[in-house]
């Protein structure tokens, strides 16, 4: 007798499976909803793709309108860059860095700026999220922001922002209300 796979998942799970293409889909999923969330993903990316390819992003609220809806409701910390060229135009889709724990990620200067001058990138913004909900940055991401951008200045390529995403109304702009982390680099 054949063992039926079968498994219930959140609609939060859900949604980060849909979003996320890095996130591994479970396998005890039922053939029929493994091929949907396939199927969903595939559709998801290629909105997204239409919906943000060559965006111009000039302000933390336009970052935010592309990165909210990729580290918004995840149960685990995820690090991400946009790689912009000399007109503020993303060059490619959101990149991810490095996927992380509910109480941290991995957010060096050696992966954002790789990933960043293989895009070509003349500046590039940063994000990632807390899964409490509360975007308050920690003196931890302080620190990481202010390596980012005395590292950024050394390769050439600018730190424009880093953005630590909440939930969809709650998200905080490290340059808009910490300049002084760009000051002292």
């Amino acid at each position: 007798m054949r063992e039926r796979r079968c498994c219930m998942i959140s609609d939060a799970l859900l949604h980060q499976l849909i979003v996320d293409p890095l996130l591994p889909i479970p396998d005890r999923l039922s053939k029929r909803d493994l091929t949907r969330v396939r199927e969903l993903r595939a559709a998801y990316a290629a909105v997204f793709a239409r919906r943000v390819r060559h965006a111009v992003i000039r302000t933390p609220e336009q970052a935010a309108e592309i990165l909210v809806p990729l580290l918004c409701g995840a149960c685990a910390e995820r690090f991400v860059m946009l790689a912009l060229n000399p007109r503020s135009c993303l060059i490619n889709e959101p990149v991810t860095v490095s996927l992380g724990d509910v109480d941290g990620t991995e957010a060096g200067p050696r992966l954002v700026f790789r990933n960043a001058l293989q895009a070509g990138a003349t500046s590039v913004i940063v994000a990632h999220n807390h899964p409490t909900g509360n975007p308050q940055p920690s003196s931890n991401d302080c620190a990481v922001t202010q390596r980012l951008v005395a590292a950024g200045k050394v390769v050439d390529v600018a730190l424009a922002d880093h953005l630590i995403i909440g939930t969809h109304d709650n998200w905080v702009s490290l340059r808009a209300d910490h300049q002084h982390l760009w000051s002292g680099a």
